[in-house]
């Protein structure tokens, strides 16, 4: 099936920081991906942010001295993710791209693909395909640093059918309503959102969205990283390198082989 883009990237695009800053810890997603790179002894400071939307991971790796290269399928969103970065005073690269169809061919010495961003990679040609070209971008020895989510709780339970969140746009109320099904024999599940906007309890504006993610669980991920090439050197609670992971929602750390000269050196 065809990427169905969520409405965050779209009509929303300009709320998109706003709303998920309320919900997202930036700072220690950043802050993993620098320990990873210190952890596994990494000298090099490039990192490629795949699906790097406006740029907050980016910013944040800049700013600790990396260079930073970062895609995103989101016009608009790559379009504040430029302006952010030059308004900070930071230089960050930006490209609108598919992460499946990478052409670049600058070498790098980390990747990361966070906030479920495999999620939204339906197929295992599609993954296949970014996945290799995750590998190809990167230096022997650099690590590719992704999480994701099996949208399952942790017993196995099917998804809740319906569920609600809610953030602060300043004085209004953002209520965002989910009614979601999993399709067994895809593995996709189905989100039928309704974004609702108050003003005090009256409503303002409602707009409403789908998002469709993969179910995968991490067995069958951590195969499709291998069979690209890496080794994946452990999985983790968000966001802390000494915590093994326990639950379906983990961040995991894979590496492209050492070429031989290194692999003998470290040896």
């Amino acid at each position: 099936m065809d990427y169905v883009p969520p409405i965050e990237t779209l009509e929303l695009a300009d709320l998109y920081d706003i709303i998920n800053e309320q919900f997202i810890d930036y700072d220690a997603q950043a802050a993993m991906v620098e320990a990873a790179v210190n952890r596994w002894g990494l000298e090099g400071r490039r990192a490629l942010d795949l699906g790097c939307a406006t740029g907050q991971h980016a910013r944040r790796l800049a700013a600790a001295g990396f260079q930073v290269v970062g895609i995103d399928i989101s016009p608009r969103l790559i379009e504040i993710a430029r302006s952010k970065a030059e308004e900070a005073g930071l230089s960050a690269t930006f490209h609108v791209g598919d992460i499946s169809a990478l052409d670049d061919d600058e070498q790098f010495d980390v990747a990361l693909s966070l906030n479920y961003v495999l999620s939204y990679l339906y197929s295992n040609d599609v993954l296949w395909d970014c996945l290799c070209a995750v590998a190809q971008a990167l230096r022997p020895g650099g690590l590719f640093v992704f999480d994701h989510h099996c949208f399952l709780p942790p017993h196995g339970e099917a998804p809740p059918a319906e569920w609600t969140e809610e953030c602060r746009l300043g004085d209004v109320r953002l209520v965002v309503r989910h009614r979601q099904h999993l399709e067994a024999l895809t593995g996709m599940v189905h989100d039928k959102l309704a974004y609702e906007f108050y003003r005090g309890e009256k409503l303002q504006k409602s707009l409403t969205s789908q998002e469709v993610r993969r179910v995968m669980f991490p067995p069958d991920l951590f195969m499709h990283v291998e069979n690209a090439g890496f080794t994946v050197l452990g999985a983790f609670e968000r966001w802390d390198l000494d915590t093994p992971a326990t639950t379906p929602a983990f961040v995991a750390v894979a590496q492209r082989p050492p070429s031989s000269s290194e692999a003998g050196e470290s040896a």
